[in-house]
């Protein structure tokens, strides 16, 4: 990405690992959090009734009225990249007054794990990316392997028209905001 400063990637590393376990972390509470709630008996909490046939989630009993609960089916899914994602896409990213390519080549993969690559060829800029949140909050992790750019942490989301959104938040200082949208390609 444009207009960077050289940054100790080891400093970068080391504040994307803790961001990576501390959300892991949060989301492990909230889930024993609602399943002890539902294990008391406790309906005051958030949770809220079921209605059979549309939640794909439920305990052993179906009837109506029954409690869902997050299973732990529920946690691994929300720590892995959705398989709707796999694949190339490439689209134009903007930020501030200058636009750029942006090829991503993503894999299946869960957090921590590395999910492919990023490429933005006219900056002559490569990266791996490793998941840091997957399920409805896709995370990825950019470590690049270039100079003239710096890691960053890249939302990504499908669009319903099908196109991926992508979407770096600004931090002030070494990062300026940028958003672009991705179509997927084609296999050849």
């Amino acid at each position: 990405m444009p207009q960077h400063t050289p940054v100790r990637r080891r400093d970068w590393e080391r504040i994307g690992a803790v961001a990576g376990v501390v959300g892991v972390v949060i989301a492990l509470v909230a889930i024993l959090v609602s399943h002890s709630d539902a294990s008391s008996g406790d309906t005051t909490g958030t949770q809220q009734p079921a209605v059979q046939g549309q939640n794909p989630v439920q305990d052993e009993d179906t009837s109506p009225g029954t409690e869902r609960t997050t299973s732990g089916q529920d946690l691994l899914d929300a720590l892995d990249l959705p398989r709707a994602y796999v694949g190339t896409w490439r689209g134009m990213v903007k930020q501030g007054d200058q636009k750029y390519l942006a090829v991503l080549r993503l894999t299946a993969g869960s957090a921590g794990e590395s999910v492919g690559g990023s490429e933005y060829p006219t900056l002559e800029c490569t990266g791996e990316l490793q998941l840091i949140s997957g399920g409805d909050d896709v995370v990825v992790k950019e470590d690049v392997d270039s100079t003239g750019c710096v890691d960053v942490e890249i939302r990504l989301a499908l669009r319903d028209d099908g196109t991926l959104d992508y979407r770096v938040e600004g931090n002030g200082f070494l990062v300026e905001a940028c958003h672009g949208v991705l179509a997927r390609e084609r296999e050849k």
